[in-house]
């Protein structure tokens, strides 16, 4: 009677819920360093834009500006997520974006035309 029925037995069980968990050990990782780098993409394409932004203000007007809302006028349009920020001193501006998935913020200098990352927040 017993010797008719089928199934898995308990260490089957056991011994493929350990490989699942190994696997999943694995890949977990190498997704969350995936999406760390879609945030920084997001961060620098908004950075990108941002700069482009503000140069095309600057021919237009004569000035640089920290108002992002004149800067969408220029086609400027932050990513869900960043936050976006520009300091103007005299003929130049530096532009900095941040998400809340990456650590560093990602700075622009046009002085010096410098692209580089940043612990504290931009001013």
């Amino acid at each position: 009677m017993w010797s008719d029925e089928r199934g898995f037995t308990l260490l089957e069980l056991l011994g493929a819920i350990a490989i699942i968990g190994v696997l999943a050990a694995i890949a977990i990782p190498g997704l969350l360093s995936q999406r760390t780098k879609a945030y920084h993409a997001a961060m620098a394409e908004d950075l990108h834009a941002l700069a482009t932004s503000e140069l095309a203000f600057n021919t237009e007007n004569g000035t640089f500006t920290t108002d992002l809302a004149l800067l969408a006028s220029e086609g400027y349009r932050a990513s869900d997520g960043v936050d976006a920020r520009v300091s103007v001193a005299g003929h130049s501006f530096v532009a900095c974006t941040k998400h809340p998935g990456v650590r560093e913020w990602l700075v622009y200098d046009s002085a010096t035309s410098q692209l580089s990352d940043a612990a504290l927040p931009c001013a």
